[in-house]
């Protein structure tokens, strides 16, 4: 987890970020278990919360993860934050 990127949502913290698996591996489940292992360290530093940001359609949502809000990154980019 890394402190918030994007400008317009200060307010929220603890963001998982930089979530990229090479092509090579993927189709492997790596990054479900990613995104479990990123949960069950924020809930075991006391976060009931955890957000993403990202630009692609359909992927987190396999995983259960919920649309939030808009937000955008310092270049004035928009983004969808999930959490």
């Amino acid at each position: 987890m890394v402190q918030q990127a994007l400008i317009s949502r200060q307010d929220l913290f603890p963001w998982l970020a930089c979530l990229y698996i090479s092509p090579d591996y993927r189709g492997k489940a790596i990054g479900r278990k990613l995104l479990e292992h990123g949960i069950t360290i924020s809930k075991g530093k006391g976060y009931n919360k955890l957000y993403l940001c990202t630009t692609l359609d359909n992927y987190y949502e396999r995983y259960g993860w919920e649309y939030f809000d808009k937000g955008y990154y310092l270049n004035g980019e928009e983004t969808k934050i999930y959490i």
